[in-house]
């Protein structure tokens, strides 16, 4: 069974770097496949993905956190546009919880129910931690978006697009090329 630290955790000197290497120091050029496609094939290519992937399956941990590989993804590979730009997530102690929480969830087999407040980014790190993680990294997973209004799912896979459009050419899966609706 999982459990769920007690918050706020303490974070020591170094973690976020830790944490958001992929961010911070960005995908090195042995790894770049889509700067420097030749490296496609490469031992290195192939150490650094499996890496990533194992990380983001298992999770890690850093500094004596384990960091669930759902978050360690979000915190990673999300990039969000807003009026500002493009954006990558902050380290938000509330994300890192949710991500506790779908995990104990997951693993013994119950569901969440998460209230939440306007403008907290849980919608953005939600859809990334539960339904893009699932697509991606879970064999067989399905998952619907509804809502009473179709301007808000059509907002909702819009967000999607483009944060997809974004990540790295390894974590592109599971789309059929001539129709991204039946994603």
């Amino acid at each position: 069974m999982i459990s769920i630290p007690q918050f706020p955790i303490i974070k020591p000197k170094g973690f976020m770097n830790a944490l958001n290497k992929a961010v911070i120091d960005g995908i090195p050029k042995h790894a770049d496949s889509r700067r420097f496609p030749n490296v496609i094939g490469t031992l290195e290519w192939q150490r650094y993905w499996e890496d990533e992937i194992y990380k983001i399956i298992n999770g890690i941990e850093i500094k004596g956190i384990w960091i669930p590989g759902r978050f360690y993804y979000y915190m990673n590979y999300k990039q969000m546009s807003t009026i500002k730009g493009v954006v990558t997530p902050d380290m938000i102690d509330l994300h890192l919880e949710l991500a506790y929480y779908i995990e104990h969830c997951k693993a013994n087999g119950r569901n969440l129910i998460c209230a939440k407040g306007r403008r907290k980014g849980i919608s953005e790190a939600a859809s990334t931690m539960i339904i893009d993680y699932g697509w991606r990294f879970t064999e067989g997973y399905k998952a619907g978006v509804a809502a009473g209004n179709k301007t808000y799912v059509d907002d909702f896979l819009a967000k999607w697009r483009f944060a997809d459009s974004r990540l790295p050419p390894e974590f592109s899966t599971k789309k059929l090329t001539d129709n991204d609706n039946e994603i």
